[in-house]
């Protein structure tokens, strides 16, 4: 079995339900992430594998998303835990871990 792992489709989804799509290439432009995503990766991945789908290219946008949450003043205090929680793929999986919500 794979996980835990962080999703941010998932934490995404449920802390801006009104987007209309969470996939990486979506919100790193929503939220303004691609000059830097396109600046780190042109330090860390080889040229012909700087973008999405390619396994570097994906880790550094899902990072930026995810350090994007801290510079948000409702989530300044998130915690790791937390974030595992917001990552799970259903409701269901999301209850199972019995944290209280943050928000």
């Amino acid at each position: 079995d794979w996980g835990p792992w962080l999703d941010t489709l998932q934490i995404y989804r449920r802390l801006y339900p009104k987007l209309e799509r969470h996939n990486l290439s979506e919100l790193v432009m929503v939220f303004g992430l691609e000059r830097s995503l396109a600046e780190a990766a042109k330090e860390s991945c080889p040229p012909k594998r700087r973008h999405y789908h390619c396994a570097l290219y994906d880790a550094l946008a899902s990072g930026f998303l995810l350090l994007r949450l801290l510079q948000e003043p409702a989530l300044k205090e998130i915690s790791l835990a937390w974030l595992f929680q917001q990552s799970a793929p259903s409701q269901s999986a999301h209850d199972a871990m019995g944290q209280p919500e943050f928000l």
